[in-house]
């Protein structure tokens, strides 16, 4: 993140659902949704989609949970050693958690949501009179607030990886910075705004003298093209042969 440097892994050839995937506090670990649909896989325990924990920028299971379907599935990082799984917490026999800590989905706990507003900082806005639907997410760092509008309550309003949203820009009392369209956009670790649309990632940059919002691209992946890639020792292991590198 300080350099802004993007580092190349797997392609996964299936399907995989973005509003189940998780990373983990350190970004070490990723945990995603998918399934490549075989019914070979079926036939060696691995289900027709999985849930699966593995080490970023690869896809190579460390533990995998079997899954019968797109109903379910996924789950979040309650911090670096503890999961919270969306489905059935039975491992895949060649895939077991190892030093993870596994728990089933319990809907009274607020931090096995996935919504933003329990995540990530994100809060929802109710559209006027009061109910129970957002007309908008907002997120805030120091004098700045990043607003995504929510459209509609199907799929691609609540999840904008789907179809793009609107997001604007505010700095302090609602002074509007910035507007734009974006698959997904949030503020790093930093406190930077970074945004990604159309298989390209973008940095946004602000003047501490109240300038125009600037864009500077990060990387452009939309051209790319498959080509095998064997993990290295680290990414398949729980016990790295090497020291992973960190990811701040």
């Amino acid at each position: 993140m300080r350099s802004d440097q993007i580092e190349g892994g797997q392609w996964f050839h299936g399907k995989i659902y973005p509003e189940k995937c998780d990373l983990s506090p350190s970004g070490e670990l990723l945990l995603y949704f998918g399934g490549k649909f075989r019914a070979r896989d079926m036939d060696s325990g691995y289900g027709v989609t999985h849930t699966v924990v593995s080490r970023p920028p690869y896809f190579t299971a460390l533990a995998l949970w079997p899954n019968c379907g797109t109903y379910g599935g996924g789950g979040v990082f309650l911090d670096d050693q503890t999961v919270v799984l969306y489905q059935s917490t039975s491992h895949h026999r060649d895939h077991p958690p190892g030093p993870l800590k596994v728990i089933g989905y319990n809907a009274l706990d607020p931090r096995h949501h996935t919504e933003p507003s329990s995540r990530n900082g994100w809060s929802g806005v109710l559209t006027p009179p009061q109910t129970k639907r957002f007309s908008a997410w907002r997120k805030s760092i120091d004098d700045l607030t990043l607003e995504r509008t929510v459209s509609g309550d199907d799929y691609s309003a609540i999840y904008p990886e789907r179809q793009g949203a609107q997001y604007r820009l505010y700095r302090t009392s609602d002074e509007p910075v910035a507007s734009f369209v974006a698959h997904w956009a949030d503020f790093d670790s930093e406190g930077g705004l970074v945004t990604a649309v159309g298989g390209r990632v973008f940095r946004g940059n602000l003047s501490r003298k109240r300038g125009p919002l600037r864009w500077s691209e990060i990387a452009a992946l939309a051209s790319e093209q498959f080509a095998p890639l064997t993990p290295p020792d680290w990414a398949q292991t729980w016990k790295p042969q090497r020291a992973h590198p960190r990811r701040g």
